[in-house]
């Protein structure tokens, strides 16, 4: 029997013999727009969202009939140690490591969640190894209750002994960018993910693993860290 592994977060695709490694980018997850949980029933967002839903029906479709046994498992945009892409990482802790000025997407006044790098990692390995976790979806640890982006550049401010000063980026100013970076352009279509409250609810996991993840405070301090090595 094929085994099929799909992990959307925020890498790139990858694919191996059982492995295939992709972004997951749904909005409105159980027809609440932004309180994401591991159901099925989605509302998608333009383009990229429909080319991972079709992925992942398919997928769940195959492992409903039999054909392979498979398992979904996504993050919320990732920030850590070492995470060189994570959208924090880029524009709160790289900044504020050289004494620049951190920015924020959209709106710095409503909670986002992400996820850490090292529960991330964990959750995989505990899933993979658990045969009764294959042919279901889940939402691998990201801590409940996330700080606001002005209470998560306030906590990484701290951490390298700054001043939390940050710029608030708008949907025109990263259109305008977009017309001179096409990498930013195609992030464009994803700010409804920063416009409002954005909650990655992982409490399918914590129920059956024991563990909701690394306080933000510690994984704030964790990341701040690996910058000043």
């Amino acid at each position: 029997m094929r085994l099929l592994f799909l992990f959307f977060c925020s890498v790139g695709l990858w694919i191996g013999e059982w492995f295939s490694l992709r972004n997951w980018l749904l909005r409105g997850f159980c027809h609440f727009r932004h309180h994401i949980t591991p159901c099925a029933s989605s509302k998608l967002s333009p383009k990229k969202g429909e080319i991972r839903a079709k992925i992942a029906a398919t997928l769940i479709q195959e492992w409903k009939s039999g054909a392979l046994t498979g398992m979904i498992a996504r993050a919320a945009d990732f920030y850590g140690p070492a995470t060189v892409n994570g959208v924090p990482n880029l524009l709160v802790f790289k900044p504020f490591s050289v004494r620049k000025k951190a920015s924020w997407l959209v709106n710095d006044s409503v909670p986002h969640s992400f996820s850490f790098t090292p529960d991330a990692a964990q959750g995989l390995i505990q899933l993979a190894d658990r045969a009764t976790a294959w042919n279901q979806t889940w939402h691998l640890p990201t801590t409940p209750n996330p700080p606001t982006g002005k209470e998560f550049v306030a906590l990484a401010a701290k951490e390298f002994g700054v001043a939390p000063k940050l710029r608030v980026l708008s949907r025109p100013m990263i259109r305008i960018a977009g017309w001179f970076d096409p990498l930013i352009a195609e992030s464009y279509e994803m700010l409804y993910q920063s416009d409002s409250p954005y909650l990655f609810d992982s409490s399918k996991y914590s129920r059956e693993f024991g563990f909701a993840g690394t306080p933000y405070a510690e994984g704030i301090r964790a990341a701040a860290a690996s910058f000043k090595r």
